[in-house]
């Protein structure tokens, strides 16, 4: 699937070294034209240690596309914030963080946050670059989605969140934050 796609357009590829001097792929939201929110475990991952560099793109659909496509733009992050209770307890509710950009994206409507439902019963679409995927010899070069019906009730369920089925990666379920929900919900934004 084309990053370019409407709805996708504010997706975000991520590259991050970390302080083990690896280098590891993240997927993110533009919520602002210059902040992405993206996983906690993006900015921080024990055994790996911090980010302390990332490169973020829209549009990005093969290392090739960064120099020949005009409409792939790259920033870099700038600050990264995340919960001191991810870093502290690791709680998958506190899985969350912020990346500030050198500059803003331009031409994209950043999505914007709304009140997850207490009660939901319907389909879900999951968007974004997962590194067990792998074209033209790239891991993650291109975007990818998965959709599930999701059928949760937030007054019961364990810490708040809705877990879905979509295998991100490598085959892995994951469990999947409810502010998230409204940023890939049939693309409203």
């Amino acid at each position: 699937m084309s990053s370019l796609c409407g709805i996708y357009a504010s997706v975000v590829k991520i590259n991050l070294k970390r302080d083990d001097g690896n280098n590891y792929m993240c997927t993110g939201y533009l919520i602002a034209p210059d902040v992405v929110a993206t996983a906690g475990h993006c900015s921080y991952e024990k055994g790996q240690g911090r980010a302390i560099s990332m490169d973020l793109w829209t549009g990005y659909h093969g290392r090739a596309s960064t120099s020949s496509d005009q409409h792939v733009q790259h920033r870099r992050g700038v600050k990264i914030a995340t919960t001191s209770q991810w870093i502290g307890s690791k709680m998958s509710n506190h899985d969350v963080a912020f990346v500030k950009l050198d500059s803003p994206f331009h031409g994209l409507t950043p999505y914007t946050y709304a009140q997850t439902p207490s009660h939901i019963a319907e389909e879900i679409v999951i968007a974004g670059y997962p590194g067990d995927k792998v074209d033209n010899g790239q891991k993650g070069a291109d975007m990818w989605e998965g959709t599930d019906t999701a059928n949760f009730d937030l007054n019961t369920s364990c810490q708040n969140m809705l877990v879905y089925k979509i295998s991100t990666y490598n085959g892995k379920q994951e469990l999947f934050e409810s502010f998230q929900v409204h940023l890939t919900d049939h693309g409203n934004r």
